[in-house]
């Protein structure tokens, strides 16, 4: 258990680079409070996979606009392939899927490579977010279905920790 929390150490360690340039891939399924539940930044959750073509072409031109937005939001790349509790929190079934939040509240979306148009909406809502924040039920309970499953995955992991000891303690009693 401490070497899985020296881990985690480590990898928060390693995300400081990530902030510099206001886009944070997603190492490490603690990040998801503390960079999306607790932000009070917008954010741009880019859902993809490594496999997807259409990511491919969308993520540098999100990225691209992330460094430029010196600062005003946050690009938070989700790779559903490695985090597929969060991709089931989302309710993702089509990659790429990418979502404007601020206050833990959709504001815009898309799902798929969209068209020119589409994204330069997108964008330009970016920018305004700061002056609105509309209520969108659905994905704040998204979201907090996404926060169960990631509580529970860690639930999970304790969980088998102690039996692992308790285990190891009635091995080592019937030995002696």
């Amino acid at each position: 258990m401490i070497s899985k929390i020296l881990k985690l150490t480590t990898l928060r360690q390693k995300t400081i680079q990530y902030k510099i340039s206001n886009t944070i891939q997603l190492t490490d399924i603690n990040q998801w409070q503390t960079e999306v539940i607790d932000s009070k930044l917008p954010i741009v959750l880019d859902c993809y996979a490594d496999w997807c073509d259409s990511c491919k072409k969308l993520t540098p031109i999100l990225e691209k606009q992330a460094l430029n937005s010196k600062g005003k939001w946050k690009l938070i790349k989700i790779n559903i392939d490695k985090f597929p509790q969060i991709a089931q929190g989302l309710q993702i079934k089509s990659i790429p899927a990418v979502f404007l939040v601020q206050d833990q509240q959709s504001i815009d979306g898309f799902v798929g490579f969209p068209d020119y148009q589409i994204l330069q909406q997108f964008l330009k809502n970016i920018e305004i977010i700061s002056c609105t924040n509309p209520i969108d039920d659905e994905v704040r309970e998204k979201m907090a279905l996404a926060l169960t499953f990631l509580e529970n995955d860690i639930y999970i992991l304790i969980s088998q920790q102690f039996i692992h000891v308790l285990f190891y303690q009635k091995m080592k009693q019937k030995t002696i």
